[in-house]
């Protein structure tokens, strides 16, 4: 797999105290992502609403994405483990993933491991909620 440098990494700050508080307690647990997203967290520039990007990916927000160079994108929307309730609409940002989509802008791609070790490389495509495709449409009805 090739190199894939580090892209920058945003959050809002209204994120900040909820990111905080997942990694706290996912560093009691001995969470296997726990250091990862605290690492991202610590690269991440915290901005204000105003000065925020729009197109990076935040907590509560749909994010379309390719890993390992997928020929057609998923579409998932960020949230907290808490709120994980189904693998089909959403992605945990305490998953390796989640974690590493977190911040990103899109056409950005960075470079991460499964649990089981094995990297992977993801590409933010764009973001939104699901379209009217037969896919969406099928994903919007769950």
């Amino acid at each position: 797999m090739k190199y894939v440098p580090l892209p920058p990494v945003s959050i809002p700050e209204s994120d900040q105290p909820r990111l905080d508080e997942v990694v706290r307690q996912a560093s009691a647990d001995r969470h296997p992502v726990a250091a990862f997203l605290a690492c991202e967290l610590s690269r991440a520039s915290v901005l204000s609403a105003r000065d925020f990007p729009t197109d990076a990916v935040t907590l509560d927000r749909w994010v379309a994405f390719r890993s390992d160079r997928g020929w057609r994108p998923e579409r998932r929307l960020l949230v907290c483990p808490q709120d994980y309730r189904l693998p089909e609409l959403h992605l945990s940002v305490l998953s390796p993933l989640g974690a590493a989509l977190l911040g990103l802008r899109v056409g950005s791609e960075i470079a991460y491991q499964s649990i089981e070790g094995v990297r992977h490389v993801a590409c933010v495509e764009s973001l939104g909620g699901p379209s009217r495709s037969p896919v969406a449409t099928s994903l919007h009805s769950i």
